[in-house]
């Protein structure tokens, strides 16, 4: 399966509150994660601006190549791993058959907080799918493809990061697709910006 299979696209929505990265094994067995109660990575006074013809462009071309990168791991490598196991499993049955309705789907969503220079800030999953090992094979796809290229300047918010929404399917039609990528600019300070004497 290449990289143009996953689709593509620009779609803009806002961003959720992310939950830390798991440090499990994508491979190992465990019980699917709780809610999650941590804070998010933004405060509460943070604003989002909208999209406009000077970062759509940069924002799809930059989702591409990170894209490219997750697609290797994620589609060629994770899921295509998947058919190794038994027929009864839900992440075997899960293959994108729509004259089985019955077979439930399976996806997750993170939210990607990159630096400037391409590399992971911070990460976590916004909507679990229910089975840990494919949340976690999801957080670690992204992790071992990076770092990015680094971002250009006309997409990183006011912090200096990038934040992206991405959908990861079981839907090998689907999978890493560019379309369930969500970019959002935000107005946030620095979290890490010394405080400002009286």
């Amino acid at each position: 399966m290449t990289a143009a299979a996953c689709g593509g696209g620009d779609a803009v929505h806002p961003v959720v509150p992310v939950a830390p990265v798991p440090s499990a094994s994508p491979t190992a067995a465990a019980p699917a994660p709780a809610a999650s109660a941590e804070p998010s990575t933004r405060a509460p006074g943070d604003t989002k601006r909208p999209l406009g013809a000077t970062t759509r462009w940069p924002f799809a071309r930059y989702i591409n190549a990170v894209h490219t990168r997750i697609h290797r791991i994620f589609a060629e490598r994770f899921l295509a791993a998947l058919k190794s196991l038994p027929e009864s499993d839900p992440l075997k049955l899960d293959v994108g058959d729509m004259t089985k309705p019955w077979i439930p789907r399976v996806s997750t969503a993170l939210e990607i907080v990159l630096h400037e220079d391409g590399s992971i800030a911070s990460m976590g999953v916004t909507r679990t799918s229910g089975n840990a090992v494919f949340d976690i094979g999801a957080l670690s796809s992204v992790k071992r493809a990076s770092p990015f290229p680094h971002v250009p300047p006309e997409i990183l918010s006011t912090d200096g990061r990038l934040y992206l929404a991405w959908e990861f399917h079981r839907n090998l039609a689907v999978a890493c697709s560019t379309i369930s990528v969500l970019p959002a600019l935000l107005d946030i300070a620095p979290r890490d910006a010394p405080a400002v004497a009286p």
